[in-house]
């Protein structure tokens, strides 16, 4: 069914991807707040086919943005069931035996294997017959069926009992799934309670004010998996693959905040999380390493952050960059991170950071701030990077990038006792590469080096 988005479902929709970077996959939750505002889902998951959301499922391919109103066509399980001859309450049931997130298919093989004898195309692909041959089977049932009737009807096809007993597990499994039950963020959106099933790596309640700060999009999602799950993949940047990974630059800050997160103070021997497992590059194939949180004395617990003072919080930030407060003191506090974090990447870099490459990072800055250069482009003007491309350069930028994500997610963690950059002010990959270019061209005035930058833009 197509509708005008605009005059019909205003702003109520769900969009699926907002709440994934809230608390990760949450297909029940969404479902669940869509039946609780009467409101359709916009999502790319086919999963939401299978819900019971009274008011249907937009699929992000169906959202038309090239008319004059903003149309979608809207899915109705109801619907779905009609056309499929069953009713609706067994469409998670045909989703489950087709095959999903939870049921694999090699659990399904033995399945599949007997729906192959009874399985007709039908002018379906082999996928979409499969589907047919499932629900034919179901409709074939009494309406009076219940749903685990429905389900050991299915599990005869199967003649082992171990294959029987593996698939009629996943499926429950399946299942439960898809049933609807009260969200745990409605009262979030509606009071602003906080609640949340998400538990540190070692089974304690998360703090409220970090779950807070995570919900309001002030906490990194990957300090967050890391207390949590305890693993996640480092991006990888454009470097030298030859050289050790730009991410192991900024190690020690990862491994501060983990030790922050472990709030070993407040649970004794066993705090919130024993190690963190990272993902990284490691020459051209992505290895894992397990990190253990820094545990000595100056790390302040998760817990006690917010009834620490600016003074004390900056102190501890400080220390983690290992910086001598006596002259950056007097800096402007919007640009002490930014000292800070280059102060370390001079220290930790590998290979250690040329002259040049620094004194580039420094004149970025510099020009972003005061926006001293135009960073438009349009059709006619763009051209391609056609300078040498410096690998050294790139890792040194790379691990720039990588302590100033730390730094940033370090300050975060310690609720900000200094500003946080934004990222668009102070670091731009060409201009970067340009500057540094003209200082090994022996240019060696500020205005020389953006005029020569300007140059190469226009």
């Amino acid at each position: 069914m197509e509708v005008d988005v605009t005059q019909n479902l205003g702003s109520h929709v769900i969009f699926d991807l907002f709440f994934f970077y809230l608390i990760s996959e949450a297909d029940t939750e969404i479902a669940s707040l869509a039946r609780s505002w009467n409101c359709p889902v916009l999502s790319s998951d086919s999963d939401f086919f299978i819900f019971d959301i009274k008011a249907g499922y937009i699929p992000l391919t169906f959202l038309n943005w090239n008319s004059d109103h903003l149309t979608a066509s809207v899915f109705y399980r109801k619907k779905m069931a009609s056309h499929f001859r069953i009713r609706p309450e067994l469409i998670p049931l045909l989703a489950s035996l087709a095959g999903n997130d939870y049921v694999s298919s090699d659990t399904l093989a033995a399945f599949n294997l007997a729906l192959n004898r009874i399985q007709t195309s039908g002018g379906f692909g082999r996928r979409g017959a499969r589907f047919a041959t499932i629900a034919n089977m179901l409709s074939e049932l009494p309406d009076s069926s219940t749903e685990e009737e429905a389900l050991k009807y299915a599990l005869q096809m199967v003649p082992s009992p171990g294959s029987r007993d593996q698939l009629r597990q996943a499926v429950e499994h399946s299942l439960q799934e898809y049933t609807i039950t009260e969200s745990i963020l409605l009262r979030y959106f509606q009071d602003g309670v906080i609640s949340s099933s998400l538990r540190t790596q070692n089974g304690h309640e998360i703090n409220e004010w970090l779950l807070r700060r995570f919900r309001d999009g002030y906490f990194a999602s990957t300090c967050m998996s890391g207390l949590t799950v305890g693993k996640f993949l480092l991006g990888t940047l454009v470097e030298n693959c030859r050289e050790i990974s730009a991410n192991r630059c900024s190690l020690w800050l990862r491994r501060f905040v983990y030790g922050i997160l472990n709030d070993a103070a407040t649970h004794g021997a066993e705090g919130n999380l024993t190690m963190v497992q990272e993902w990284d590059r490691e020459g051209l194939t992505v290895k894992p390493s397990n990190v253990v949180p820094y545990q000595e004395g100056v790390v302040p617990s998760v817990s006690l952050i917010p009834y620490l003072d600016t003074e004390e919080r900056l102190t501890f930030l400080f220390f983690a960059l290992d910086v001598d407060t006596t002259h950056i003191k007097y800096l402007p506090d919007e640009f002490k991170l930014i000292v800070g974090s280059l102060r370390l990447l001079l220290t930790n870099a590998q290979p250690m950071l040329e002259m040049n490459h620094l004194v580039a990072l420094l004149c970025c800055f510099v020009n972003l701030q005061e926006d001293s250069v135009e960073q438009k482009e349009t059709p006619t003007n763009r051209k391609r990077f056609s300078q040498p491309f410096d690998l050294r350069a790139a890792q040194s930028f790379a691990q720039w990038q990588c302590v100033l994500r730390d730094a940033i997610h370090l300050n975060v963690t310690l609720l900000e006792p200094v500003p946080t950059p934004y990222i668009h002010k102070t670091f731009n990959g060409k201009l970067a590469h340009s500057l540094r270019k003209g200082l090994d061209q022996g240019i060696k005035t500020y205005n020389e080096l953006l005029c020569s930058y300007l140059c190469s833009c226009h």
